[in-house]
């Protein structure tokens, strides 16, 4: 007897929990959508998750490895970097299982989110060939099979699992030289990928331990992996070149791919333990990752596909909606049974946009991508798949979807005639779209006027160090919530030998009544791997209003830890906002760079 489908509806369906899927949601939600949110894992976080493990990487990526940060002042703000700040402060040891939480409190704290862990979405239900009515979702732990019925969808699922029942165009594999012209494609079109990794974890244990290794391990030895650094084995992120299966089909041939990738890791550990090599006496395997991290799959194909040029010459794209910097990383197919070097990244500085026409489907109207499924050449690809990218690929995408909502039209409708809107909301939203500033018509403070108690005019050599040497009071209203290369740092620094508190207060153009004060701090940008607050972040600071030439105090804040605070306050007439630091988490300067002031309900 056929199982029924619990049906639900909901203005948006975001499938795919990961980082770009569970931005997608928060973002949607946060702008008055009802969202279904479908997982088909036990936890959030996809590749980053606990049953995977991928470091998070994204524009600034130096330092994750230990060299000097590249594309300083990078990182990504917004959603990603607020659950990114907590990783960093509530969870120093780097525990994925608590990572796996934190996340999930994230998504638990927007009320119009609907999560549905353990459920695989796995059909569609079309309303006509280019129009999705609805997803049906298999349960994983229950008897409940869900229809959820929505009127804008957004793939996350990294493979595309409903854009491909959809009938979405995609590609698969690398594109040949002439189609585009980049200079990385090989010379003929194929049908390989990047490969499927697997992550271990092993811990010195402070006494000898045996390893023997089972019989189907695969025998390795120096020779025939010189070019692959195994030296540090308690290191888990050295091993990201344990790759497999470019030359397969990374989702049909899954499974196969997975055993040869444990052959693989136990093959290197029994090198490890027993080669006599690695001073491992002691070392002992503590955690091998039983789901594997894929690269590359299908690319969905948008109104726009972007390709090598556009990275490496950095188009700003009109409709920009996020942004990247990671290098263009080609990795040979044949993985770890390759000659060649696990991967080859020509020299790349700098951050280029991404478009909103290639995160949505060119021939499936109502759907948005999210994920590493967006609309590239597989070169573009290898550089717009990590990570922290997608997370604010995925804040665009469900920002997009919300505005579709709210207006009642279509994600092709945005890119053409919203585009605008859409930038400023993620403005807004601490998002960072690069050379675009606030032009806000509703916050009241842009066209105010900055001042402070004091600021810093530090030294050249201090200027040098900082990359930037304006700390004026102006800058909070400068529209750039961060430095940009070349230009002012966009950040009002108090004079460091001046004891706090340090006021910064802001003039508005005349009385109005103000409902939002909208804080940015400086959290350190160019860190990426924080085990505590940042020492520039502002930790305690009060807010004020000059009401009828009286000042009032309407808020207090203690152990601040992130970037963007927004207080809604009691609706008051006013003419100035005061922001009074009181104490960091260790820096002797209060550090602000942006302030925005709202009225009630904008």
């Amino acid at each position: 007897m056929a199982r029924g489908y619990l049906k639900k509806s909901y203005d948006v369906v975001v499938i795919g929990g990961g980082l770009s899927g569970c931005c997608a949601a928060i973002a949607a939600a946060r702008h008055g959508a009802s969202v279904g949110l479908i997982q088909d894992r036990p936890v959030l976080g996809g590749n980053s998750s606990s049953e995977i493990r991928v470091p998070i990487t994204g524009a600034t990526w130096g330092n994750w490895s230990g060299n000097p940060p590249t594309n300083r002042h990078a990182r990504e703000t917004g959603i990603i970097d607020e659950i990114w700040l907590d990783y960093c402060v509530r969870d120093p040891l780097e525990c994925h299982s608590v990572r796996d939480l934190i996340l999930l409190e994230h998504v638990d704290a927007e009320k119009r989110i609907d999560l549905h862990l353990n459920y695989r979405a796995c059909d569609v239900v079309m309303r006509d060939e280019h129009t999705i009515a609805a997803v049906r979702a298999e349960p994983l732990l229950t008897e409940t099979p869900l229809e959820l019925e929505a009127g804008i969808f957004v793939d996350g699922s990294g493979d595309g699992w409903i854009a491909a029942q959809a009938g979405a165009q995609f590609r698969w594999g690398r594109e040949g030289r002439d189609e585009f012209g980049e200079s990385l494609a090989p010379e003929k079109p194929d049908g390989w990928t990047l490969g499927n990794s697997i992550y271990f974890t092993a811990r010195d244990v402070g006494r000898p331990v045996a390893f023997a290794a089972p019989s189907w391990a695969i025998d390795f030895n120096d020779e025939r992996f010189p070019l692959r650094s195994h030296d540090n084995p308690l290191n888990h992120k050295t091993f990201w070149w344990i790759e497999y299966g470019g030359k397969m089909n990374t989702i049909a041939d899954a499974d196969v791919i997975y055993r040869e990738l444990i052959a693989v890791v136990m093959g290197i550990w029994n090198h490890v333990k027993n080669s006599g090599k690695h001073d491992a006496e002691t070392l002992a395997l503590e955690w091998i990752g039983k789901v594997p991290g894929r690269r590359e799959s299908r690319r969905f194909m948008g109104d726009h596909i972007m390709t090598q040029d556009d990275i490496d010459g950095q188009v700003l794209f009109e409709d920009r909606v996020a942004y990247g910097g990671w290098w263009l990383d080609q990795h040979p197919p044949g993985g770890v049974y390759d000659t060649e070097p696990p991967c080859d990244h020509p020299p790349f500085h700098g951050i280029y946009s991404v478009p909103l026409r290639s995160l949505y489907s060119k021939n499936i109207v109502n759907l948005l991508l999210a994920g590493r499924a967006i609309s590239t050449t597989h070169v573009a690809h290898s550089s717009t798949r990590v990570m922290r990218t997608l997370s604010v690929i995925g804040q665009a995408s469900g920002a997009a979807a919300a505005l579709c909502v709210g207006r009642k039209c279509l994600p092709r409708d945005v890119a053409s005639d919203h585009v605008t809107d859409l930038q400023q909301q993620l403005l807004r939203d601490d998002a960072y779209l690069i050379a675009l500033p606030n032009r806000d018509p509703d916050d009241l403070a842009r066209r105010g006027k900055a001042s402070a108690s004091s600021e810093w005019h530090p030294s050249k050599a201090d200027t040098e160090a900082f990359c930037h040497s304006d700390f004026s009071a102006s800058n909070v209203l400068s529209g750039i919530g961060r430095p940009e290369k070349g230009k002012s740092s966009n950040l009002w620094v108090s004079d460091p030998g001046a004891a706090l508190p340090a006021a910064l207060t802001v003039e508005l153009p005349g009385p109005a009544e103000i409902g939002r004060i909208d804080v940015r701090f400086d959290t350190r940008l160019d860190e990426l791997y924080l085990d505590a607050p940042p020492a520039e972040c502002v930790r305690d600071y009060a807010l004020e209003v000059r009401s009828d030439g009286k000042w009032r105090r309407v808020h207090d804040e203690k152990g601040n830890c992130r970037r963007r605070r927004v207080h809604d306050i009691d609706p008051v007439r006013a003419d100035a906002v005061r922001l009074t630091v009181q104490a960091t988490h260790g820096a002797p300067s209060a550090r602000v760079y942006e302030v925005r002031v709202y009225a009630p309900g904008k």
